[in-house]
């Protein structure tokens, strides 16, 4: 029967390097936890997807936090644009083969990667202009202008007010 508890930290720290082993050959956390409970290992360690997941997670998040924040923003501008060119490019292999079916394949590239273009450069998410974050607009109800944590009190006091009448 398996120890329960936290297992030592030179333990933790093996397997901790395992799982990025794992990582930086292309695996997935299926991947790896079946890798880690295979017969063929000397030691064989079970754990949940969860388990794997959360190692995987940590990993990732040690990664980030290990990357020079300058280096991230180039990387990240680097992304920016080698999704901006995959999808000119599309575009344009797109047209040229706009009589064939793979000018659709082409068409699909183009706009999942100025999809991911508007995701990486926050464009996806609505506009909040300084008005709308202060005041409701003008026409919305009396109920939309309260606090969330007064709505249900009002909401009880017109289900009171319905009640009452006959």
């Amino acid at each position: 029967m398996a120890a329960r508890g936290r297992k030592p930290l030179d333990e933790e720290i093996r397997l901790l390097e395992r799982i990025e082993r794992f990582l930086f050959s292309g695996m997935r956390p299926v991947e790896i936890r079946d890798a880690l409970a295979s017969a063929q290992n000397v030691a064989p360690v079970y754990l949940s997807l969860r388990q794997v997941q959360a190692h995987v997670r940590r990993i990732k998040a040690g990664w980030v936090k290990s990357i020079d924040p300058a280096q991230r923003e180039a990387e990240w501008a680097e992304i920016v644009a080698q999704l901006k060119d995959t999808s000119y490019t599309a575009a344009s292999a797109s047209a040229r083969y706009r009589e064939d079916p793979v000018g659709v394949g082409y068409l699909k590239i183009s706009l999942k990667a100025t999809e991911l273009r508007a995701k990486y450069l926050s464009l996806d998410q609505p506009a909040q202009s300084p008005r709308s974050a202060s005041a409701p607009p003008a026409d919305a109800h009396p109920f939309e202008s309260l606090p969330h944590y007064e709505q249900p009190a009002y909401l009880r006091h017109l289900a009171d007010i319905i009640e009452e009448t006959p």
